[in-house]
């Protein structure tokens, strides 16, 4: 099976949940105790990342096809019965439990640091991390320069209360209020009286009555919408797909401001993800902007200790650090 061939039944909403059920089902059985790494908290796994804990990467594979992907391409490759595109399509609930049996089977292997595809589900994931984070920083600098904005907080530790509960990725102070964001990446198709989205996912309990407004990158534009609590005016339908209408939409579409800066840095991700290099955004007390080009146990961590997103030097650091990359 190709990956093309998964990404269209990733599609498929019904065959999707059941995949994601799966790897809920999974992650909680896995054994950590050989490692200091990663820890089980109430279900979830967890990193220890400058001695604390913090909501780990693997929790995401369940959102990630291609991680997933990678999965079924070690299982086709290890055992004799193949999982093919056909399985999915014609015999849902029988591939959907095969492929419960089998990464059960191998949960230690697949899971835990050491295997091939370990490495390559962490890349996968950290690499869309970024992307994510990369793609906020769009929306923060084009949303600034249309709007007066008194003030934001993005936090760059994913699985925050604020960012798994409450589906806010960014605080975003303006108009006299503080407005939880919730920011995505993903494909918009004007209808006319409203907006479609194939790849946009509304969490209901996460969004609904938790997050103010909505900022969606489409690649060159960032559209910014008032959330609703009216189901008719925003949410998923019948098919599928997000639906948001065009009362909901605050200004017109915005063309993305300082891509040059947001460019190197998709540069630098897709380069230390291409080496192996664990890259992660950081930030903490001190007001500069800086990088931490750290070794340990032969693993290479390369750490944006981004602080200051408005600094005028930070393309030209960006710039250096891809020259010693």
């Amino acid at each position: 099976m190709l990956e093309d061939q998964f990404k269209e039944i990733w599609k498929k909403r019904d065959i999707r949940y059941k995949i994601k059920g799966v790897i809920d089902f999974v992650l909680p059985n896995i054994d950590f105790s050989s490692t200091t790494k990663y820890k089980l908290v109430n279900g979830k796994v967890y990193d220890s990342v400058f001695g604390e804990d913090r909501w780990s990467w693997m929790n995401s594979i369940n959102t990630n096809y291609s991680s997933i992907y990678q999965l079924i391409e070690e299982i086709n490759r290890t055992s004799n019965k193949r999982i093919l595109y056909d399985d999915f399509i014609n015999n849902t609930d029988d591939t959907i439990e095969y492929l419960k049996s089998k990464l059960l089977e191998n949960k230690q292997e697949y899971f835990t640091p050491g295997s091939k595809v370990f490495k390559k589900m962490f890349f996968i994931t950290q690499s869309t991390w970024n992307h994510g984070i990369i793609s906020i920083l769009s929306g923060i600098y084009t949303i600034s320069k249309n709007f007066d904005i008194d003030g934001m907080n993005l936090d760059y530790n994913r699985g925050s209360e604020e960012d798994m509960n409450n589906g806010c990725d960014l605080l975003l102070y303006f108009d006299g209020r503080k407005n939880k964001t919730q920011h995505k990446v993903a494909n918009l198709y004007d209808k006319g009286t409203h907006f479609v989205s194939t790849n946009f996912i509304y969490n209901e309990i996460s969004y609904r009555d938790k997050v103010d407004l909505i900022s969606i990158d489409t690649g060159q534009k960032i559209y910014l919408f008032h959330n609703s609590k009216q189901r008719h005016l925003c949410g998923m339908d019948e098919r599928g797909n997000f639906v948001i209408y065009k009362t909901l939409l605050i200004a017109p579409p915005m063309y993305k401001e300082n891509k040059e800066l947001t460019d190197l840095l998709l540069r630098l991700n897709q380069s230390c993800a291409s080496k192996n290099i664990i890259f992660e955004f950081e930030k903490n007390d001190s007001k500069k902007n800086y990088f931490e080009d750290v070794v340990s146990d032969n693993i290479r961590t390369l750490r944006f200790f981004l602080n200051d997103v408005h600094d005028e030097e930070l393309i030209d650091k960006i710039k250096n650090q891809l020259e010693i990359l």
